[in-house]
């Protein structure tokens, strides 16, 4: 009765240990469960902000290239309907030569040129929309990063097992201090430390540092 009374503390302390232990990582499993989620819906949010910001710039760069050909036509058709003007003027006047061309070709310079400057605008503004959506995508992946999730690291295991392993060698040593003779052995540390806390990784670390267990007056090691 008095052996299995000195293991009864080691039991509960042991049980103790491996509860506070599950309790531990269960907990910090839950916070990295949900700062995961939490990470996850804003980085969903962002993603979508950012697609919507994309569509808003393509929306306006294709009104933008809509108004520039509708631009570039009308100059085209004017400058057409001024040529035939000039033409039919000229013979009805019996006009010709360098005059009339040169009318005619000022014309196509200023047809020309407009076209020029509408390119131009198109090239800027297609820079633009391409610096935007950089810009607009540094910032969702500069936020992502600054707001990534905490790990949340669980109890040691290690520290598990070297506490679980103290407490099976007091147990032990309670144990050899109640036998008679003061019985030792590989074997019987092995039977207390599995009759304590069950068969794990945490026991057999327990069993290494204990060893032979302690030894007692009027025994050899």
């Amino acid at each position: 009765m008095c052996t299995a009374a000195a293991l009864i503390p080691a039991a509960l302390q042991g049980a103790s240990q491996i509860a506070n232990y599950s309790a531990q990582s269960e907990a910090a499993a839950q916070q990295q469960d949900y700062a995961n989620r939490k990470y996850n819906s804003a980085a969903t949010a962002a993603q979508e902000n950012m697609r919507s910001a994309y569509n808003q710039i393509d929306s306006r760069t294709e009104q933008e290239a809509a108004a520039d050909a509708q631009q570039a036509v009308g100059v085209h058709n004017q400058t057409v309907v001024k040529i035939g003007q000039v033409n039919a003027a000229a013979g009805a006047a019996g006009i010709s030569g360098n005059s009339v061309d040169s009318l005619i070709h000022q014309f196509k310079v200023i047809e020309a040129d407009t076209q020029a400057t509408l390119d131009v605008n198109s090239r800027w503004r297609a820079q633009q929309a391409a610096l935007q959506k950089q810009s607009i995508q540094a910032g969702v992946q500069q936020s992502l990063t600054a707001n990534a999730p905490q790990r949340y690291a669980g109890p040691s295991g290690l520290g598990l097992m070297l506490g679980l392993a103290g407490t099976a060698a007091s147990g032990v040593s309670s144990y050899y201090s109640n036998q008679p003779g003061g019985l030792q052995s590989s074997w019987l540390n092995k039977n207390i430390f599995t009759s304590l806390f069950g068969s794990s990784p945490a026991v057999d670390e327990g069993i290494k540092l204990v060893g032979d267990g302690p030894v007692l007056p009027g025994t050899s090691a």
